[in-house]
């Protein structure tokens, strides 16, 4: 229908969205160019620290390109601005577009007109929403709200082992763990610390990670670990403790070096010992969220045990952020939130009973 289509965005986090983009423009369009933000033109968006560098994104692309027999019709070029190539390239007579991105080339197509050139045939194309009923973004997923494909990270959409649903018909208070998987959880989910001074060095230094320079942000599940990372001046930004360690109780934290442990009138949240709360997951997530949008730090107090509670802190965290627990005769388990690891922890919850 079209000679020459254009589409536009960050692609990062490649998910279905992006497919529909892309596979629309190859309907309309006989050759399509694909510009790929670079970072100037992201730096605001939500969780730009993890946005995937160029290569990667280009590289997701170019795959799913490769898989559709598209790559020789198609021109990926980096874009710099909304524009792209839109205003030096008169030969574009058609761009694809999202319903958020509509106005943008309105836009364009205004200054087209201003140079003499013809307007582009604006597509929209529906939008591809996840399984809540809501947009699939990159947003979402760096966020750690949903997957590539729209699938959720929510407690109340795993099914507990043994029944048929786990929504509205049948509404749980907790899951249990099963004896049998007791020894499994054992094995620590990311590197292992035996001391609080490598710990810090790594949480201050975060190396290895592809242009990352921050944590979004640093969860700690425990009072010991909790504690001694104030003590070494770092406040983790939301810190679940029950006033225990080992299941022996210690009191609240008086310390003269800060007051940052002086804990006063907070509200307990049910965890008993060997379960995930429901209510009290559903909780650390809205702490979690206010953490990142927000930067509010904050403490959960359990009645109970929060040694489990790290399972659904890893699961509701944003890609990339740091949960730290304790693992019984080895030290401080530091696990990089990660695509992976989330599908690790939703594999995990589904065995609960």
């Amino acid at each position: 229908m079209f000679n020459h289509v254009i589409i536009g965005g960050t692609f990062d986090h490649f998910h279905l969205g992006h497919q529909r983009l892309i596979e629309v423009a190859f309907k309309k369009g006989e050759r399509v160019t694909i510009g790929i933000a670079i970072k100037d033109l992201y730096k605001n968006k939500i969780l730009s620290q993890t946005i995937e560098d160029y290569s990667m994104r280009k590289k997701s692309v170019s795959k799913f390109l490769t898989k559709k027999s598209w790559q020789k019709k198609t021109k990926i070029i980096p874009i710099t601005n909304i524009y792209g190539t839109t205003l030096i390239d008169k030969t574009i007579d058609a761009i694809v577009v999202s319903q958020a991105t509509k106005k943008t080339a309105e836009r364009i197509n205004r200054l087209r007109q201003k140079k003499g050139w013809p307007g582009m045939k604006i597509i929209v194309v529906d939008d591809v929403l996840a399984e809540d009923g809501k947009l699939i973004t990159s947003e979402r997923i760096r966020m750690g709200e949903i997957d590539r494909r729209g699938k959720q990270y929510q407690i109340s959409n795993i099914s507990p082992r043994g029944r048929s649903s786990f929504g509205r018909k049948y509404q749980k208070k907790r899951l249990s763990l099963p004896e049998e998987m007791r020894k499994e959880l054992r094995k620590p989910l990311g590197k292992v610390f035996k001391n609080t001074k490598s710990l810090l060095h790594y949480i201050n230094l975060p190396a290895g990670r592809q242009g990352i320079m921050e944590w979004p942000i640093v969860i700690a599940v425990g009072d010991i670990i909790n504690l001694s990372l104030l003590q070494g001046r770092f406040n983790p930004d939301v810190k679940i403790i029950d006033f225990r360690s080992r299941r022996m109780e210690i009191p609240n934290y008086k310390l003269p070096i800060t007051n940052k442990l002086q804990i006063t009138n907070y509200k307990k949240y049910t965890n008993k010992p060997g379960t995930i709360n429901i209510k009290t997951a559903d909780k650390l997530r809205r702490l979690i969220q206010n953490a990142t949008l927000k930067k509010q730090k904050s403490w959960l107090v359990v009645d109970g045990e929060e040694d489990l509670l790290a399972l659904p802190a890893i699961f509701f965290s944003p890609l990339h952020s740091l949960v730290l627990y304790g693992q019984m005769d080895l030290g401080v388990v530091a696990v990089e939130v990660t695509e992976a690891v989330k599908n690790i922890v939703k594999k995990l919850l589904g065995r609960f009973i």
